[in-house]
């Protein structure tokens, strides 16, 4: 009898937890980290196993300023190895998932120059590829900086440039992405792009490879579902496509049943789905093994049309050897290019030290003829705070970037943060100087970390105190 009682309730809560139903189509993604599939709805993460449709409910919180509408309508999630996070579309504001809080990471802003980019891990790093934004498409790269906590433009490399595209799809293969199709949008108004490009994420090197082929039926002008997979299955009614840009194929599957489906997430041979009930209203959800959901291919074709261009007899000599000759004289000519410049550098830098000394012996006689005058070397309320803070951090020391917070002010890049700090500092010495009887060099040391030498701590001379400086 226990046994009985036993199996019923256990029954029972699989078969509540199996399918998941939801008013709207939510948030979803695949972890790489964890290994699971999540959906996010609302203030709820479910998290199931990849290979059981076991789901389990958590409360996530959210950071000030952003809710769960913002990060449907506006942010892409992407999973690395080391961590799941959304990026916003168009680029800049960047999210992680942390246990049962998502938070914000970056130090960046809402950029807006990338809308419709195609979001990436390449080697734990992520990645926006393309988009478009103020009134131009591009076909830039940025990349997200964990140090920095900021983006940045990936150089490419190579003679062939790419073109302006957004809203494409990019597929994965090796070191090689694989992008397809998109649109471009500029003064003259909108334009569908059917070519087929590479980039190698080793050298960055950019290669045109061809066109869509027409037979395969599949429309580059089409928005796929699916984009924030990894490109290589795309949904278009009834029928699922399985691309294989590598060895140049597409795999074309057709079912009635595809019909219904509104999104859906693919790892290592599992759907996570997502199907339309309309006569209820509701998104179901469920997680198929790919054989028993597709099935057996319809028919495969190639994907696109190489450039044969590429390839002539006379092309496969000429093109090395004028490629070499080129080489070889812009090696030269950088090399005498950079002996100048390294030249130029030197002589720059002995400039810029004769004039730092010169401005550090102005302002040394500077403390010395106002020594005493206590109007000339009055505290702003920032210099008493930065103050306060440096004689609480006397012992230990304090790093340069415990600094940024009294800077932070206005949403600064950067740039722009570490010059307020750097001029700050340095109006703020020569007033301690002047207050306490010292040189410029002994109002505080810098010294690097024995254990780390890319640190910096600066140290407060110990007859600095903050009674002394309220009292002047």
């Amino acid at each position: 009898m226990r046994i009985w009682i036993f199996l019923f309730f256990t029954l029972g809560f699989v078969s509540i937890t199996r399918a998941l139903q939801f008013p709207e189509l939510p948030v979803a993604f695949y972890s790489k980290s964890k290994g699971q599939f999540h959906i996010l709805y609302g203030d709820t993460l479910y998290v199931s196993s990849i290979y059981q449709e076991n789901w389990k409910k958590t409360k996530v919180c959210y950071p000030a300023g952003f809710e769960y509408k913002m990060i449907k309508e506006r942010f892409w999630p992407i999973s690395t190895n080391s961590g799941d996070y959304f990026a916003v579309d168009g680029c800049g504001w960047f999210l992680q998932l942390r246990n049962d809080s998502i938070i914000r990471i970056d130090n960046s802003f809402d950029h807006r120059n990338q809308h419709g980019t195609f979001f990436l891990s390449v080697r734990d790093t992520v990645h926006a590829v393309g988009g478009y934004g103020f009134f131009e498409t591009t076909n830039i790269t940025t990349y997200y900086d964990y140090d920095t906590k900021g983006w940045f433009i990936r150089d490419y490399n190579g003679t062939e440039n790419l073109p302006n595209f957004e809203g494409h799809i990019i597929v994965e293969e090796g070191d090689e992405l694989y992008v397809l199709g998109g649109s471009i949008h500029d003064a003259y108004g909108a334009k569908i792009l059917n070519e087929v490009w590479t980039i190698n994420t080793r050298t960055w090197v950019t290669s045109y490879k061809g066109v869509w082929n027409s037979s395969a039926e599949l429309r580059p002008s089409i928005q796929p579902l699916g984009r924030h997979n990894d490109g290589r299955w795309i949904h278009v009614g009834r029928n699922f496509f399985q691309l294989f840009p590598g060895r140049n194929e597409v795999r074309k599957f057709v079912s009635e049943k595809f019909k219904s489906v509104s999104d859906f997430i693919v790892h290592d041979g599992q759907f996570l789905m997502f199907n339309i009930q309309h006569n209820q209203k509701i998104v179901d959800t469920h997680i198929y093994n790919q054989d028993n959901w597709v099935g057996k291919y319809y028919v495969s074709d190639s994907l696109y049309t190489p450039d044969r261009k590429h390839y002539t007899q006379w092309q496969s000599f000429i093109i090395p050897s004028l490629l070499l000759i080129f080489a070889i004289g812009y090696w030269w000519q950088r090399k005498q290019e950079r002996r100048k410049e390294a030249h130029d550098v030197i002589n720059e830098e002995v400039r810029d030290l004769r004039s730092d000394l010169e401005k550090e012996k102005l302002q040394e006689e500077e403390i010395m003829d106002n020594q005493g005058v206590e109007a000339v070397w009055a505290l702003t309320e920032l210099e008493q705070s930065l103050l306060e803070f440096l004689i609480l951090k006397r012992v230990e020391g304090v790093e340069m970037n415990e600094l940024n917070p009294f800077f932070d002010y206005g949403q600064p890049n950067f740039d722009t943060l570490k010059k307020r700090r750097e001029l700050k500092l340095r109006e703020l010495k020569v007033k301690l100087a002047g207050i306490y009887k010292l040189t410029l060099e002994e109002v505080w040391t810098e010294r690097r970390l024995e254990s780390d030498r890319r640190i910096k701590r600066l140290y407060l001379h110990p007859a600095i105190e903050i009674e002394k400086s309220e009292s002047n």
